[in-house]
């Protein structure tokens, strides 16, 4: 299929708010604050793809008016690929950002075992948060480090 003569400016949308309406059907979907294209995905329920969406993390607090656009798709089997060639041809923003951490050189995989219940109280901590694990990793990391970092400081300064 010719991506280029998708526009996802011109295909059936709603308002973010509006997204419990959304039909239950495979589909490419679009998300767009006025004229932009933010993000592409794919799903084969697009209603229930948007009743928890992470992308809804990005927007969360936001004043942004955002619109959800979608390409019915009655072959679900060209949905990952269509997905792939959408988001090389338009490039939104969301996506170029999203899971680049792989291949971003300042970033590296950690991994490693941890006790269940420590696992348990980490994922209750992501999903409060709403983020996923590499994000809620880096956050809990983050702040560690902070912490540490205050705590130096201040036994520098007494």
């Amino acid at each position: 299929m010719n991506v280029k003569i998708i526009n996802p400016l011109k295909l059936p949308s709603l308002s973010l708010a509006s997204r419990k309406d959304l039909p239950g059907c495979p589909a490419i979907y679009f998300v767009l604050d006025g004229d932009y294209v933010l993000y592409v995905g794919k799903t084969n329920n697009l209603q229930q793809r948007w009743t928890a969406h992470q992308v809804l993390n990005r927007v969360s607090g936001s004043n942004k008016h955002l619109s959800i656009a979608w390409l019915k798709c009655d072959d679900a089997g060209i949905l990952s690929s269509l997905e792939k060639q959408l988001i090389e041809s338009l490039r939104p923003e969301w996506n170029i950002n999203k899971g680049t951490k792989k291949d971003d050189p300042d970033y590296v995989a950690l991994r490693g075992h941890i006790p269940k219940e420590l696992f348990k109280r980490f994922k209750m901590f992501c999903l409060e948060k709403e983020v996923d694990n590499s994000q809620g990793l880096e956050y809990v990391l983050q702040e560690y480090f902070s912490l540490e970092d205050s705590k130096k400081e201040e036994e520098k300064s007494a």
